[in-house]
């Protein structure tokens, strides 16, 4: 469905927003609908990151530990060989069923 605008000054704020901004007349009259939705109650507010990040860790911390733990050091899980600390192609599978998997 388009909108059209039919009062030629509101055509005009609209534009000098959006030229002043960097975007579309339709993301001018999209942000600025969706602001006015929001103080009227019309959409729930959004969470706030910190908010939304803490209910995040929740979750992680929620995740049962593995069992039997990974014992594997860093270098070992990403691949890394002990004499030149360069990547190999073979890692360690974690089931433990094949010590080595070649590419």
């Amino acid at each position: 469905m388009a909108i059209l605008i039919e009062d030629t000054q509101m055509e005009r704020l609209a534009e000098q927003i959006a030229v002043a901004d960097g975007v579309s007349i339709n993301e001018v009259l999209r942000a600025s609908l969706l602001s006015l939705a929001g103080t009227r109650g019309l959409i729930p507010p959004k969470v706030p990151l910190r908010e939304r990040l803490a209910k995040l860790a929740q979750e992680v911390d929620a995740i049962p530990p593995r069992n039997p733990p990974d014992t594997r050091s860093d270098d070992e899980v990403l691949g890394y060989n002990d004499a030149d600390r360069l990547p190999t192609m073979n890692t360690t599978l974690i089931s433990g069923s094949s010590p080595h998997r070649s590419w």
